[in-house]
């Protein structure tokens, strides 16, 4: 007996790409898409590191679609050392919005392995058609720093906010202690 593998995709814009990317990259984005695997009764996806849960759980996501991708006849057990495995690779620091770590690129992997099938290009391409826009040109090098160097990114806005708090004090004391 096959167990039934599906794949639920959530927007993250919560509808906002649909009215505005075709002004901001010139191309039509309907949503940006989160998906997870549903697979032996779980939802598997992957953000901060590989997350199990109950189906539709997904943080405040309304569920956008769900693409039945067939049946499986892999052992559960098998498929959890699968993803023991891939738990190297896909770990919370090797997130990545745009490149090849994303939630997309851990559900097609889990499809794959499951069902031979990958998923539709529309999800499958998705970061690779949003960076080839003129927007996305720009946006590279802010993911690049805001997900492959996330210690550092959070120290300089840390240092940011101090600053910010230093001035804020002085220039304070100066307007209500003028010497």
């Amino acid at each position: 007996m096959g167990h039934r593998v599906q794949v639920y995709v959530y927007d993250e814009s919560h509808g906002l790409s649909r009215r505005i990317s075709r002004i901001l990259t010139g191309r039509q984005f309907d949503g940006v898409w989160h998906t997870n695997v549903v697979v032996y009764g779980r939802e598997l996806g992957y953000g901060y590191g590989i997350i199990f849960q109950q189906p539709s759980a997904v943080y405040e996501q309304e569920l956008i679609d769900v693409i039945d991708m067939g049946e499986t006849s892999v052992d559960e057990a098998v498929f959890i050392e699968f993803l023991g495995q891939l738990a190297a690779r896909f770990g919370v620091d090797n997130y990545h919005l745009t490149v090849d770590w994303n939630c997309n690129h851990f559900t097609d992997e889990c499809v794959f392995f499951l069902t031979g099938r990958n998923l539709p290009p529309w999800i499958r391409d998705f970061s690779t058609e949003v960076l080839s826009t003129r927007l996305g040109y720009f946006l590279r090098p802010v993911c690049a720093a805001l997900f492959w160097k996330p210690r550092l990114v959070f120290a300089v806005l840390e240092w940011q906010s101090y600053l910010k708090l230093w001035v804020w004090y002085w220039w304070s004391r100066m307007l209500l202690c003028p010497t």
